[in-house]
């Protein structure tokens, strides 16, 4: 009985796929493809036909024909415009003046420090080393010049009118309203003439801002980078000029104020 049960098995067909196996094999097209085995008959085996991503006559996806293009915005091209007029603006023609007395005291010990015959001395008249060792770093990668020595703090106000960049959320200027704090330091007499003369105001006008961004980012939205961003930018300044505790202090007034209140 067992053997005769065992050959009915053998000689019965394949069973009907379950439903779930019938809806896959609808929903995949299948093609046949021969295959030989090792007796050498042939037999059919079935692989599903890849579907195409797009039918062959639709149009294809915008967003694949947007990334084949560079696209600017009208912030955006807001932004360079004036990125550029304020390079064009702190960059001309530095050297035409003569150096002022000031100048003078920056650019000849700037100059003794890179050839090394005078060791850097802190002198509160002269402030910190910061501009000292920056503008021989200037000299000695480009030259002694008046153009040269006055290089860093036209860049310095490049990234100053550059800095509201950062206030462009919701929450904070807008993007109008940091496009329009841009603007305004840019077209700003006092800060076109002193980003354009080598003392150490174009520095702590940056480091300042830079300062204020870091903390009002860092109180929306507390990440570490902000508060390195913090710390090193009252470093260089500590090493920059003594003002820096007058700002410091009122940085810390504001901030207890708003704690209190």
């Amino acid at each position: 009985m067992p053997q005769k049960r065992r050959r009915r098995t053998q000689r019965a067909g394949p069973r009907l796929q379950s439903s779930s196996a019938m809806a896959a094999s609808i929903a995949s097209p299948v093609y046949p493809a021969t295959t030989e085995r090792a007796n050498g008959a042939a037999t059919l085996e079935e692989r599903p036909v890849p579907t195409p991503r797009h039918p062959p006559d639709a149009p294809p996806d915008r967003r694949e024909r947007a990334a084949g293009r560079f696209t600017v915005s009208i912030e955006g091209l807001l932004w360079i415009l004036l990125l550029v007029a304020t390079a064009v603006s702190r960059f001309w023609d530095l050297g035409y003046r003569t150096l002022h007395h000031d100048e003078s005291l920056h650019v000849y010990y700037s100059w003794k420090f890179m050839t090394g015959e005078i060791p850097y001395v802190h002198n509160p008249l002269m402030h910190g080393p910061f501009l000292f060792v920056s503008n021989a770093v200037v000299y000695f990668l480009f030259g002694e010049s008046n153009y040269t020595s006055r290089m860093l703090p036209a860049l310095a106000g490049v990234l100053l009118v550059a800095a509201p960049w950062m206030l462009r959320g919701r929450e904070f200027l807008g993007r109008w309203g940091a496009l329009a704090a841009g603007f305004m330091l840019f077209i700003s007499p006092a800060f076109l003439y002193y980003t354009r003369f080598i003392r150490h105001d174009p520095y702590t006008s940056l480091g300042s801002l830079i300062l204020c961004i870091a903390i009002f980012r860092y109180l929306h939205h507390p990440q570490r980078r902000w508060m390195i961003v913090a710390f090193a930018t009252v470093a260089i300044l500590l090493a920059n000029h003594e003002i820096i505790f007058a700002i410091l202090l009122v940085f810390v007034a504001v901030l207890w104020g708003a704690l209190l209140a």
